[in-house]
C-alpha cells in the first residue's frame, strides 16, 4: 500500500502490467500454438487480475499502513513490548487473504492461459511460471523508470 497516489498513476501501472503480461504471454502462446489469440490472452490478463482490486478495500481508514509501520517501527528499535494482539491479527488475515488472492490469480492465468494455447504438461508448466515472473520483473522496472 502506498499512503498517497494519484488515480492516473493506478491505471497507467495497471495498463503496464495488463499490456506487458499478455503481450509475453502472447509470444510465449505462439510458441506452443500459431492458432493462439492475442485477445483471449488480454481477457485471461484482465480477468485473473480481478482478485489484486479486492485487497486495496483492507487498507479502510488505512489500517493496514498503520499497523505495518507501528510493526516496522517495533522492528527497527528491536522493541516488540508493545506489540498487540489486534495488530499481529490484522497483519495475519491480511497476509492469509493477501496469499490466496495471489493464488486464486495464478490458478485464474494458469487455466485461461492453458485454454488459449491448449497448452500442457510440466515442461509449459514451467515454461508459464518463468513468463509471468519475467513479465513481473520488467513491469516493475517499466514502472519504476516512469515514476
Amino acid at each position: 500500500f502506498v499512503a498517497l497516489t494519484e488515480l492516473s498513476e493506478v491505471f497507467i501501472d495497471n495498463c503496464i502490467n495488463t499490456l506487458l503480461l499478455t503481450v509475453l504471454l502472447y509470444l510465449y502462446g505462439l510458441a506452443i500454438n500459431t492458432k493462439t489469440r492475442i485477445i483471449d490472452l488480454l481477457n485471461t490478463a484482465l480477468i485473473a487480475r480481478i482478485p489484486f482490486y479486492v485487497l486495496p478495500f483492507f487498507n479502510v481508514n488505512n489500517l493496514i499502513i498503520t499497523t505495518t509501520d507501528s510493526l516496522l517501527q517495533m522492528a527497527n528499535t528491536n522493541s516488540f513490548e508493545s506489540l498487540t494482539v489486534t495488530n499481529t491479527v490484522i497483519i495475519l488475515v491480511f497476509g492469509v487473504l493477501a496469499l490466496v488472492t495471489l493464488v486464486w490469480f495464478a490458478v485464474l492465468l494458469w487455466n485461461g492461459f492453458r485454454v488459449a494455447t491448449n497448452a500442457k504438461g510440466t515442461k509449459k508448466v514451467v515454461l508459464f511460471i518463468a513468463v509471468v515472473l519475467a513479465a513481473e520483473i520488467v513491469s516493475k522496472y517499466l514502472i519504476i523508470q516512469l515514476n
